[in-house]
């Protein structure tokens, strides 16, 4: 755990069928013995959840975003506040210029503060290191760690006559091991008065990570019951929270980025950072209110990653939910990430971070391989839930496989009649002569495209 710019992993927006030789062995020679079909052999619950962390602001000292008398939205959205930034203080020499320029602009204390945060997210880059973290040099080298950004602003602030705050403490990233013990606050980060009441940002964060100069809007002004998720204070009363969150309860809570509340997403469950269980189907179920997100994920073990036959994600409609799968084939420890994006977007990017710890493991499932369709139109596979079929096996294959004008079964070398598919809904019985592969034609297009395969064994 350490001081750092947020360094949220991405991945790009074509992710499925994975290429890769890690662990590919694994798929290939549980295909010869593996036939649970999960869906026929419903699981009990595969992990015993925590008690639920109940988060509340204190609404005497801060005001939530949607409070009339908050103008977050309306700072983040207003165009005119970055282009005056871009344009007028992008070669200003010193913090006195800056800040009178500022105060030129606006008397209004949020959007002083808000132009003050968007200039040193915009023009500090974060390194790693021992650097002087004095706000003038910081302001002279564009360089900094957490302490220099957040004297930057500190700084700023005093020349502008707004009440702030350094806030010391403990952050949960990428680079802090999931389940580890709290060590020592290695991260600081503001708290700002603002209309009377308290707000928290991180302008570290604020920055993007070091490799990628990436405004990071969110951690301006944070819900304090979003941003306990990654940042505990040392002093409980900068968490802005009513009742404030204990050490354990903070190393409970699931790892959220940006992203997750960017796209709207809740997790459903399990709502907790790490997760033990000896059950070889672990299921992650997020709430995703858009049909023009989707999400994918990634399973690994120490810097292995597990191929696409170990985990998938598919949206259900009709409870605009994701339920996200992993089968697991050892015991250990396995780090999982959920991306998302929207359909416009060409990058997923890291949304939720779990760890799960694994014992005594059962049986190990495989699922099929689904292609870029299958995540892109949001298609749902009913039955069966397994990779594996075996030749003269009688299976039913059942898929929700919205937009599609056409869908054909191949069977082997036999392509199948497209009867069995109406309303959405394919239900075709196979008598398995070969791999079995689904493929549909979208938008009005004459060419199928592979949705999903199951291998025979």
């Amino acid at each position: 755990m350490g001081c750092g710019a947020s360094t949220t992993p991405s991945l790009p927006a074509i992710p499925v069928p994975i290429s890769t030789n890690v662990h590919r062995e694994t798929c290939e020679r549980s295909i010869q013995t593996s036939a649970i079909n999960l869906r026929e052999s419903p699981q009990e619950p595969s992990f015993i959840p925590i008690k639920k962390v109940e988060l509340s602001l204190d609404q005497q000292r801060t005001l939530s975003e949607d409070s009339p008398k908050n103008p977050r939205k309306d700072l983040l959205s207003n165009k005119q506040y970055r282009e005056y930034i871009d344009g007028q203080c992008n070669n200003v020499q010193s913090i006195s210029e800056l800040v009178k320029k500022i105060e030129t602009y606006s008397s209004n204390d949020f959007i002083r503060a808000w132009l003050t945060f968007y200039w040193i997210a915009k023009n500090i880059k974060y390194v790693n290191g021992h650097v002087d973290n004095a706000a003038d040099v910081v302001f002279r080298t564009k360089r900094g760690v957490c302490r220099g950004f957040t004297y930057l602003f500190s700084e700023c602030c005093r020349l502008l006559n707004i009440e702030c705050v350094d806030v010391p403490g403990y952050v949960k990233e990428n680079w802090f091991r999931i389940g580890d013990a709290l060590q020592q606050a290695t991260h600081v980060w503001n708290a700002v008065k603002l209309g009377g009441h308290w707000y928290l940002l991180d302008a570290t964060w604020g920055a993007g990570s070091s490799s990628a100069n990436k405004l990071e809007e969110f951690y301006f002004l944070t819900s304090p019951d979003q941003l306990i998720y990654t940042h505990l204070p040392t002093e409980d009363m900068w968490q802005l929270l009513s009742p404030t969150v204990a050490k354990q309860q903070f190393l409970d809570l699931p790892i959220v980025k940006s992203v997750y509340y960017r796209l709207n997403l809740k997790l459903i469950s399990p709502q907790q950072c790490v997760v033990e269980t000896n059950q070889p189907l672990f299921e992650v179920t997020i709430k995703t209110p858009s049909p023009d997100v989707t999400l994918t994920t990634t399973m690994k073990i120490g810097n292995d990653e597990y191929p696409n036959c170990h985990k998938f994600c598919q949206y259900d409609h009709r409870d605009q939910l994701t339920r996200c799968y992993f089968g697991l084939t050892n015991d250990g420890v396995y780090d999982l990430i959920i991306y998302g994006k929207t359909k416009e977007e060409n990058t997923y990017e890291g949304a939720i971070h779990m760890r799960l710890k694994v014992r005594d493991l059962l049986q190990t499932p495989l699922f099929p391989t689904f292609y870029r369709p299958f995540n892109e139109h949001h298609c749902t596979l009913i039955e069966p839930f397994r990779r594996v079929v075996h030749l003269g096996e009688r299976i039913t294959i059942r898929m929700y496989i919205p937009d599609a004008t056409s869908v054909r079964v191949q069977n082997g070398n036999q392509s199948m009649s497209t009867y069995g598919f109406e309303n959405q809904i394919l239900t075709k019985d196979v008598v398995v002569e070969g791999d079995v592969t689904v493929s549909a034609i979208f938008d009005r297009t004459e060419i199928f495209q592979a949705i999903c395969k199951f291998d025979m064994a």
